[in-house]
């Protein structure tokens, strides 16, 4: 099968076409953090197909095996292609292949791809509003945003800082952030749709960034003829301003989804037609029998950030679990762009999570659970209590907050 884009299966699967940006990539945990291999999202074309199996796309909130989009994935015989990092992260974004089961809570993981969004130097920050720029594409941020490269918060960001950006798409040339690193000294990454394609000069735009492809390597099945106005796709490129010179062009992503497919999306409202029926990053979805926590429908409006789990029926995703990610406190629900603090709602659910058993122990202020490195001075426990905290015992950790990797725990729930 030839490789598309990200856009054109989604198109295929769903009976419209639309532009959606790729998954990024991160690292770390000792269960999720084997070597990756590969290029981390070229040349996979290998179908998802139906009866159990689907597909998870969006940030990995939780370790003890991998969560994403609210289904826990586990990854032990997985296959990693990690482009960008030897092992995965809190707020990496990834697409993950596998066998799913009914309840879209739990699957199992053939392959997990993970590539980078953006890499390069910030420019036009913004810390009130909690945005900057990254070549061309506005990225803006949110409470959840997951921070490491020695960065806490984006106040720890400057103009001119070179960091690695992993996000959801949002409209034109914007992506909204689920993790920011600090790097130094690596070559540009620029992700996006493809803009006024001028096929004689081998030149495009993303954004306003114009790309020059002479020269570069057509990845992941990609051809000449291939290359077509509104394909979304990961440039690799060195400086030559005020035109990037592309090393390497490659589609975003290539699986094929099938009618019964399931699947998990984590991603950005893009539009409200009607009561219920919404497209996230574009794909259209039925919400009506949706299990909804975090908010009600009433709260979505275009941007909101929300976790979608249900099966393709009838060209559509047909919810079954849906859960809205918004700001309570110093922004308007959903909004991206706005840092506030994350909502306090009874039945929402934590942002991160992980669950495993204590190694490394050094103290409450400083642990590790499944690779992830945990500060639990702040958490309320349940179970036990912070003195009962030691080598070996098996917790779960949820937090709102990651900042330089280290999980701010809100709650320690001792499991044995």
């Amino acid at each position: 099968m030839k490789p598309i884009s990200r856009r054109r299966w989604l198109a295929h699967a769903l009976g419209t076409a639309f532009a959606v940006q790729g998954c990024g990539g991160g690292g770390g945990t000792e269960v999720a953090g084997a070597p990756g291999v590969g290029s981390g999202g070229t040349g996979i074309t290998g179908g998802i197909g139906s009866g159990g199996t689907g597909i998870g796309m969006g940030s990995i909130s939780g370790f003890g095996s991998i969560v994403v989009s609210g289904t826990r994935f586990d990854i032990e015989g997985a296959e990693l292609q990690l482009a960008d990092s030897p092992v995965l992260r809190l707020g990496m974004t990834v697409r993950v292949d596998g066998v799913v089961q009914p309840d879209l809570l739990e699957g199992t993981a053939t392959r997990v791809v993970s590539s980078a969004d953006l890499r390069g130097h910030v420019t036009g920050l913004d810390r009130a509003a909690g945005r900057f720029r990254l070549w061309s594409v506005q990225v803006t941020t949110d409470a959840w945003t997951a921070y490491g490269g020695g960065l806490a918060t984006l106040a720890d960001l400057h103009d001119g800082a070179e960091v690695l950006v992993y996000g959801l798409p949002g409209p034109r040339a914007q992506l909204h952030a689920t993790r920011i690193e600090r790097v130094a000294g690596q070559a540009p990454v620029l992700t996006g749709a493809i803009e006024s394609l001028d096929r004689r000069n081998r030149s495009f735009r993303i954004g306003a960034q114009q790309v020059g492809y002479r020269g570069a390597a057509l990845l992941g099945g990609l051809t000449e003829d291939a290359l077509a106005e509104g394909l979304s796709v990961r440039v690799r490129a060195s400086v030559a301003a005020p035109e990037l010179a592309a090393l390497s062009v490659e589609p975003v992503s290539t699986p094929t989804a099938q009618e019964g497919s399931r699947l998990s999306l984590d991603g950005l409202i893009s539009l409200l037609p009607s009561a219920g029926l919404v497209r996230i990053d574009n794909v259209p979805a039925d919400l009506r029998n949706a299990r909804l926590t975090g908010g009600s429908l009433s709260d979505l409006v275009a941007g909101s950030r929300v976790e979608a789990s249900g099966t393709i029926a009838g060209g559509v995703l047909v919810v079954s679990r849906l859960r809205l990610r918004r700001n309570d406190s110093g922004g308007t629900p959903g909004t991206p762009g706005t840092p506030g603090t994350p909502g306090t709602t009874p039945d929402e659910e934590p942002a991160y999570s992980v669950r495993g058993n204590v190694v490394r122990f050094v103290s409450v202020a400083s642990f590790r659970v499944n690779g992830q490195d945990i500060d639990a001075r702040a958490a309320s426990f349940a179970n036990g209590a912070s003195a009962d905290l030691r080598q070996g015992r098996r917790v779960l950790v949820t937090g709102a907050r990651v900042d330089d990797d280290v999980l701010r725990a809100d709650r320690v729930q001792f499991l044995d």
